[in-house]
């Protein structure tokens, strides 16, 4: 009886751990700016009225689980990924979004006019969400192992706490190589309890070996330069805190 009890707690003990590689990592997409056919003003603080036909998008997060489902407000049903194509099952609108990098972006025609809703990477990872979206256990069938020139993560702290301007604008960061070669670009959040350090957080875009000139930007005109950040030796996951002096 013993034998049988044991063989059992290996069994669920097996279909446990199944279960939780369906059900861990995701990835979260934040809606970053939405586009329409006509010119609209936007306010931007410290930075004046801009003419702009982008506009802040309050529409709820994408989350792309990794069993293949999706959610998007009250909006449910399951994806696929097919030629850098992200298809939803239940959006009616928006039609296919065209993946890039860290980027999700919809172009549709809606009521004669023009859509274009852009979505950043906010956390997880759009790679690891589709691959598990299809598990495996065979050893063969597993993805290669990390480059090491790819960084995993970087987790990017600009410090404004030397000056007393408005940070509350910012909405991106940029992150440019010195020689133009590798580029990324990320949602930004002021930090909770320290209002004058703004975070972000770059996945699997990033290389070693590079310096990078960092720029911040509210998702509308030109960003602007804040200082520069080394990543020349940096390796799998990495926190760079940037002091910065604006010139706003």
């Amino acid at each position: 009886m013993s034998k049988v009890k044991t063989l059992c707690s290996l069994v669920v003990g097996v279909m446990f751990v199944s279960f939780s590689v369906y059900a861990a990592p995701k990835a979260t997409y934040r809606c970053w700016s939405y586009n329409v056919g006509s010119g609209a003003y936007v306010v931007v603080p410290d930075k004046g009225t801009t003419d702009t036909r982008a506009m802040r998008c309050t529409s709820p997060a994408l989350v792309l689980n990794q069993d293949g489902t999706y959610q998007l407000g009250s909006e449910k049903g399951t994806y696929s990924i097919q030629n850098q194509k992200l298809v939803l099952s239940q959006s009616k609108i928006r039609g296919a979004g065209s993946v890039s990098g860290n980027k999700i972006v919809f172009n549709y025609p809606f009521q004669g006019k023009q859509h274009t809703m852009t979505y950043l990477l906010q956390s997880g990872s759009l790679a690891s969400a589709s691959r598990s979206a299809m598990p495996t256990m065979n050893a063969e069938n597993r993805e290669p192992a990390s480059v090491p020139k790819i960084i995993e993560r970087v987790d990017l702290i600009l410090d404004f706490s030397s000056s007393d301007a408005s940070v509350g604008w910012i909405n991106s960061t940029k992150l440019i190589s010195t020689d133009g070669e590798v580029e990324a670009e990320s949602i930004a959040y002021q930090d909770e309890f320290d209002k004058t350090k703004i975070k972000s957080n770059y996945h699997e875009k990033l290389k070693s070996g590079y310096m990078y000139k960092v720029y911040v930007s509210s998702g509308f005109g030109t960003p602007t330069y804040v200082g520069t950040v080394d990543l020349k030796s940096a390796e799998g996951t990495v926190k760079k805190t940037i002091p910065v002096t604006p010139t706003w």
